[in-house]
């Protein structure tokens, strides 16, 4: 009995280890055209996909946003040059990010850790009265 409550011990820390080890927080900066100050933003990665974004923008708006994806049945990133890659076992993911003239994110593509395509093209802020911040 006690072997048994060892091993199945064991397997639950195994299995809270590999979930936590699919999270990644990818940062990236740069500098903004007449200003000193930069942008950045750091993205939650889960399984190939990001989660959540948060930073500021060449204007200096803050952000924070859940990012909700859609699947897709083709690679909507054929032809770009990824911004992040990952791997998942021996398996690879990418993300493109697409960002506007103020370095703001508004459109993201890629494939997860299961092979499957997807985008996130809803960027707009929390609307009042919003639970998950996303309308």
């Amino acid at each position: 009995m006690r072997l048994l409550l060892m091993m199945t011990i064991g397997f639950l820390a195994v299995a809270i280890v590999a979930a936590a080890a699919t999270v990644e927080y990818k940062y990236e900066n740069g500098k903004c055209d007449g200003s000193s100050a930069g942008w950045w933003s750091v993205t939650t990665v889960t399984d190939g996909v990001p989660t959540h974004i948060t930073g500021r923008d060449c204007s200096g708006k803050l952000y924070d946003k859940n990012l909700p994806r859609r699947v897709v049945a083709a690679d909507p990133i054929d032809g770009f040059s990824a911004t992040f890659t990952g791997s998942c076992g021996i398996t690879t993911w990418r993300i493109v990010i697409v960002r506007d003239a103020a370095e703001n994110p508004v459109w993201m593509g890629g494939q997860t850790c299961d092979a499957a395509y997807w985008v996130i093209d809803n960027f707009d802020d929390p609307a009042p009265g919003d639970d998950d911040g996303l309308h």
